[in-house]
């Protein structure tokens, strides 16, 4: 790719779609021809520049009651699994780490 491309440009890959890794045989050919390559993980948040300005955000409607989201069950730690499997299906979920007399 580096070498068909005359203009800058990026190149976004996704491991899954590929089936092969990708390799730069020559990391020259990224720095003259001003290309760009960045790998792409679904997974991958942006937490300085959007998870942490909604949770200042969320913070206030938490502390006043205004957002109220309810707890679906409590787990012990040794149902992690089970606690587990739960959020991923969706539902609050909180893991009980010491019992409370």
């Amino acid at each position: 790719m580096a070498i068909l491309t005359n203009f800058p440009c990026s190149a976004v890959t996704h491991r899954r779609l590929l089936s092969f890794y990708l390799s730069i045989p020559n990391a020259l050919q990224l720095i003259f021809k001003q290309l760009r390559v960045q790998g792409f993980f679904l997974g991958f948040f942006d937490h300085e520049k959007k998870v942490l300005p909604a949770i200042r955000a969320a913070a206030p409607l938490v502390a006043s009651g205004a957002l109220h989201v309810p707890v679906a069950a409590i787990y012990p730690l040794s149902r992690i699994r089970e606690a587990v499997d739960h959020l991923v299906r969706g539902g609050k979920i909180l893991l009980e780490v010491q019992k409370l007399n």
